[in-house]
């Protein structure tokens, strides 16, 4: 039989108390993870009953796969004089996906304006 002297625990992070004397600090990454979590299931819900109204026969993992295709880019242009034109830009939509925002009637949001830098440092 082994004893706790041959084989020491190692040490928990987190101190021994009762779990309404928590520190703050997990109690809020908690929080805001269940908060996320709730977030994340209420849009889940949302998008269902939409698809369910609008476009029958879909799923919302299928939805989200093809949603997943548009990404948004940083397109850096240099200047003559050292600055960098900054054009943040979505990746324009597939017919598919063109014809299932016009089925869900959404919309992209409009293309940002560009901003410009100088060593590092956006100025506009």
């Amino acid at each position: 039989m082994t004893t706790n002297s041959q084989h020491p625990e190692t040490p928990n992070p987190l101190p021994r108390c009762a779990p309404f004397e928590l520190p703050s600090a997990v109690f809020l990454a908690a929080s805001a993870a269940r908060l996320i979590t709730f977030l994340a299931y209420c849009m889940q819900v949302t998008l269902q009953r939409r698809l369910h109204d609008l476009a029958p026969g879909l799923t919302v993992r299928s939805v989200l796969e093809k949603f997943a295709a548009v990404a948004m880019v940083d397109v850096h242009l240099p200047t003559t004089d050292g600055r960098t034109v900054i054009m943040p830009r979505y990746t324009q939509p597939k017919k598919e996906l063109k014809l299932l925002l016009k089925r869900l009637k959404l919309e992209l949001p409009v293309q940002p304006k560009a901003r410009i830098a100088k060593a590092g440092k956006v100025l506009e």
